[in-house]
């Protein structure tokens, strides 16, 4: 029903008693149109809560899906760290190793060769005999010419 629209006919002659008597109609009339507007109102605000509350679910459930994803993220980027710290102490440890034995070769190289001119020394070797040996500077030998 529309606004203007005819609800009950009335002739002039009975006008006065069909007023009272139609009176009622119209108001029951009334309620009808005025229960129906605020039931398809609420109708219309229940469907509204119906989506949100759907889309509120979906919302949830995707940020539990992805809660899950950066949990295990989180966990791989720290297996990669843990893997990262165990090679790079592996790595140095084993340079420290190479390192002390090379440093360990070098001089036991130097003592052997010590030994060796010390024996010569000795011994009196021919090839030094009428030579005597001055330091031309920190660590270097040279014949010295008279």
């Amino acid at each position: 029903m529309n606004k203007d629209d005819e609800v009950v006919r009335s002739t002039p002659r009975n006008r006065s008693t069909s007023c009272a008597r139609l009176k009622p109609i119209a108001e029951a009339e009334q309620h009808i149109v005025q229960s129906t507007a605020e039931a398809e109102a609420k109708e219309e605000e229940l469907h509204f809560l119906l989506i949100k509350a759907r889309a509120d679910l979906k919302i949830a459930q995707v940020e539990m899906r992805r809660n899950e994803l950066v949990a295990a993220i989180v966990a791989r980027q720290n297996e990669l760290a843990l893997a990262a710290a165990v090679d790079k102490l592996d790595k140095i440890e084993k340079d420290l190793e190479t390192s002390r034995d090379t440093a360990r070769s070098g001089i036991a190289i130097y003592q052997g060769a010590r030994g060796k001119a010390s024996v010569k020394a000795a011994n009196g070797a021919p090839e030094h005999r009428g030579y005597d040996v001055k330091a031309n500077s920190a660590g270097l030998c040279r014949p010295a010419t008279e």
